[in-house]
């Protein structure tokens, strides 16, 4: 099971808070109240409230969700070596349904893989790095997927990492 801290509770909800497009009221309690009120330092496994979530409250959690994935994905392009050209990475499961579609309430990481032997080792580096920077697990990049080879793929790309998300069994969208 997934615990977040303190920082990682105020750092969602302010994704959140960026996401709303007007003045939304949430009553935190529980664990993620006492972390965030009284800087508790035990972790949480969730963050539970005491009223209803309205639909402009959903949607801007499901924009703050994908916001997070977008971050750690963007923080590992940047942390790998610009060595030529950019690497494929195939996100699959959970987190290509919220990027792709915003289908999912939450995931708990991000299953991907490399087709690309070689840069692996870089990859694990690279992820190992940023989980340390943004405070994410260590298994927040995991290829438990990888067995997965074919489907369609949407991508986004930095100088470093191509992103792609597969879709269905035939292509949707061509590389730029």
């Amino acid at each position: 099971m997934r615990y977040y801290v303190r920082s990682e509770i105020e750092r969602f909800l302010r994704a959140v808070d960026r996401a709303l497009e007007r003045r939304a009221t949430i009553i935190l309690i529980g664990g993620s109240a006492a972390a965030v009120k009284y800087r508790i330092t035990d972790p949480t496994a969730d963050i539970d409230t005491f009223n209803a979530l309205g639909v402009d409250l959903k949607r801007a959690i499901a924009a703050a969700r994908k916001e997070a994935i977008r971050r750690a994905l963007g923080a590992l392009g940047a942390a790998l070596p610009n060595a030529g050209a950019p690497r494929e990475l195939w996100v699959v499961g959970g987190a290509a349904l919220v990027l792709l579609y915003d289908a999912r309430e939450t995931t708990k990481g991000v299953d991907a893989f490399t087709l690309d032997a070689a840069g692996s080792a870089e990859l694990r580096a690279a992820a190992a790095s940023v989980a340390a920077r943004l405070g994410l697990p260590e298994d927040w990049l995991n290829d438990g997927a990888k067995a997965i080879s074919t489907g369609s793929r949407r991508a986004s790309s930095s100088s470093a990492l191509r992103t792609c998300s597969f879709a269905r069994s035939r292509p949707r969208s061509s590389w730029p």
